[in-house]
């Protein structure tokens, strides 16, 4: 007899108790509670008599978890989106009720009489879908639902719902199925920490739950736990299992295994942290929504529970974790937001930081560095951030990181006025569509390209020993972050670059983007495409540039010189002849058009040179009378005229290689060589 055809009644005559992994003589650890209500029933072989005092003892016991400092609340607190609306989940508790389910990429479908828990709607396109619908996300909508109004027709759904996936999802004897429909441990990690405990508390008290889903509920959870304590995965996964693992072994210490859980969960914490994470809080994959969410939030929670149960974590863990929330807020825009990066979402960080950085080590993070006009060099990660009053600018010029890369070498994101310009189209879904794979590629990236075609490093480095080489300067009149890279095309012969990028933030002015481009051969003819996608409402195009404008708001004004002759054009939405100017919208989570613009220029023989004059504007209604009044060069030397708002600009830079040995700016005030001859030095 399965779980799901007993009567919803508070008997255990038919209960099942021969089914593997719920037989109390087997679940329960009668010998470290031997004055508990159940140890002796257990000790009598009296399973039915075992169960019952259990279940007695859930229902009326304090509360196992605070609510308030479980994930659920966590993300929602921190983030401002709920974990079961994640890449475009939308469960609503009453179309649970009658299985409608609305789950990954907002895809939507009707099971009839039976939830099916290994069904892909999807056809085969990606099984995010049914991995998604088996971390029970909706659970939480049942939950919260019951809790607000009291309605029976909530609770009686979610057990339907438990013992169903009972019977249809046993735990699988081992790992040879990691992609498993319900038993992927990733999967298993995040209902076990996630969702579980959340649901247990709410339901525990409730008339409307019989006895017998108490104890499904607790006794499915040491099977959740067993198939994670056999897991070898590592990265995030391993960070989201343990978590899972940890609060099966501290909430229900009752449990024949709990310590054992409970240990390895800590002890795999402690060490994942450690190989995880940089010197400089940066995480392994540099996509900050996976260090937030995946990471820093079951770090924190998981070391929340431990303490409130007299098991705190060592005092090297908790500043790591402070650690960690503090180099995301080091890359931040100023309204407190860290962008998408790599296959990342955008992270708000104010109330993460406060709740990790603040309250784990509060002697050494009491900063907010979002807020300070103070430009910033996070080495590991590569991130060269220009700050000030108001604005900012960054180069990434870290490594490609462990997985969920993105190739992006030497993009450039800007932030004005409290508004995004050049944005990183952030993550795509995870599937085989076009689009998708264009997302992770560098033509979707703030980028040059050769040729048309999309290029990778050309020496990668996934965990660098040491910083990446970049030069930075961050005070003065001028700010300057400096670095080079080899690139080499994808597709068809391996052909490399070299592409070398100077960001310049010119107080009373904006930025500039100086690129130089050495192509394999010094007689070979090549085209150069500069991409750069805006965050904004429209891209008015002019004889002379472009305008990128927020209607209503800031706008943003670029201009190009060089030694190649071109013109920009526009590339949103573009399909053919090829792809350009896309992203993911958050939480709809389908593709829409990213405004893009892009710098084509025509075949040129040898070295390529150009600097792009960035130039935000507060009132998008107002004209600007910023021009570059030309350019003059010599043997890597180069020296920019602008005119803006009648002042006048010389922008003078000297480059041997990727070292950039000087940066001037002529302008009424200190120079950055004279800067630099007073005893600052570039970080290389």
């Amino acid at each position: 007899m399965t779980v799901s055809s007993l009567a919803a009644s508070s008997g255990w005559e038919d209960f099942p108790f021969d089914r593997p992994g719920f037989d109390p003589l087997e679940v329960l650890n009668a010998e470290g509670h031997p004055k508990a209500p159940w140890a002796e029933p257990v000790r009598a072989g009296d399973r039915a008599a075992a169960a019952a005092a259990l279940v007695k003892e859930l229902r009326e016991g304090p509360a196992r978890i605070d609510l308030e400092n479980s994930i659920p609340r966590v993300r929602l607190r921190w983030f401002g989106t709920r974990i079961n609306e994640n890449a475009g989940m939308a469960y609503d508790a009453d179309e649970v009720v009658n299985l409608r389910y609305t789950g990954g990429y907002g895809l939507t479908h009707q099971f009839e009489d039976e939830i099916d828990w290994a069904h892909d709607p999807t056809g085969g396109s990606t099984m995010e879908w049914t991995w998604g619908l088996n971390r029970h996300f909706h659970w939480l909508n049942l939950a919260d639902a019951y809790g607000e109004t009291g309605d029976p027709k909530y609770a009686r759904a979610w057990e339907k719902e438990l013992r169903s996936w009972i019977d249809q999802m046993p735990r699988p004897p081992d790992l040879s199925q990691r992609r498993h429909p319900g038993w992927r441990t990733l999967d298993t990690g995040i209902r076990a920490g996630s969702v579980w405990p959340y649901v247990f508390e709410i339901f525990r008290h409730s008339p409307h739950v019989t006895d017998q889903a108490i104890w499904l509920l607790f006794s499915g959870q040491r099977e959740n736990a067993l198939h994670l304590m056999q897991s070898t995965a590592g990265g995030n996964w391993r960070v989201m299992e343990s978590n899972g693992l940890g609060h099966v072994g501290i909430l229900f210490p009752e449990l024949n295994g709990a310590a054992d859980f409970a240990a390895t969960a800590l002890k795999r914490s402690e060490q994942e942290l450690a190989a995880q994470f940089y010197p400089d809080g940066n995480h392994q994959e540099f996509a900050p929504h996976y260090s937030a969410a995946g990471c820093i939030a079951n770090f924190h929670t998981l070391a929340m529970l431990a303490e409130q149960n007299d098991r705190p974590f060592p005092r090297a863990f908790r500043a790591g974790l402070a650690n960690a929330a503090h180099a995301l807020a080091r890359i931040a825009y100023p309204d407190g937001v860290v962008p998408a990066l790599h296959n990342s979402r955008e992270v708000v960080i104010p109330m993460l930081f406060n709740e990790v950085a603040f309250q784990f080590d509060p002697d050494t993070y009491y900063d907010m560095p979002w807020a300070e006009p103070e430009s910033d060099f996070v080495p590991f990660g590569g991130y060269a951030v220009l700050r000030r009053e108001d604005r900012y600018a960054m180069l990434d010029a870290g490594p490609r990181g462990t997985s969920h890369f993105h190739n992006d070498d030497l993009q450039v994101l800007t932030h004005a006025h409290g508004r995004k310009f050049a944005v990183d189209p952030g993550t795509p879904r995870y599937t085989n569509e076009e689009i998708s794979h264009h997302l992770r590629a560098s033509s979707a990236h703030n980028v040059v390209l050769m040729n048309g075609r999309d290029h990778e490093p050309g020496v990668i480095i996934s965990r660098p020993q040491v910083p990446m080489p970049v030069s930075f300067y961050g005070g003065g009149p001028v700010q300057m972050a400096a670095a080079q890279r080899t690139l080499r095309q994808t597709g068809g012969d391996e052909v490399t670059f070299s592409h070398e990028r100077v960001l310049l933030d010119v107080e009373g002015l904006g930025w500039v983007v100086f690129d130089r481009l050495t192509p394999p051969s010094p007689d070979s003819e090549n085209t150069w495409e500069w991409i750069w996608g805006f965050d904004v409402d429209t891209l008015e195009f002019t004889r002379n540039g472009v305008f990128a404008i927020h209607h209503g708001g800031p706008s943003m004004q670029l201009q190009a010189i060089g030694n190649v002759n071109g013109s920009f054009q526009d590339a949103t939405g573009q399909t053919e002849p090829t792809t350009r100017g896309w992203m993911l919208q958050p939480r709809v989570e389908d593709y829409i058009p990213l405004p893009t613009t892009t710098y084509l220029s025509q075949p040129v023989t040898g070295e390529a040179w150009l600097f792009t004059l960035h130039v935000p504007h507060g009132d998008a209604e107002s004209p600007s009378r910023t021009r570059i009044a030309g350019v003059q060069t010599e043997t890597n030397s180069w020296q920019l005229a602008v005119t803006h708002d009648n002042q006048s600009f010389r922008i003078r830079l000297q480059s041997d290689g990727f070292e950039i040995t000087q940066a001037t700016v002529w302008h009424g005030a200190e120079t950055l060589a004279d800067l630099l001859a007073g005893g600052h030095t570039l970080e290389d």
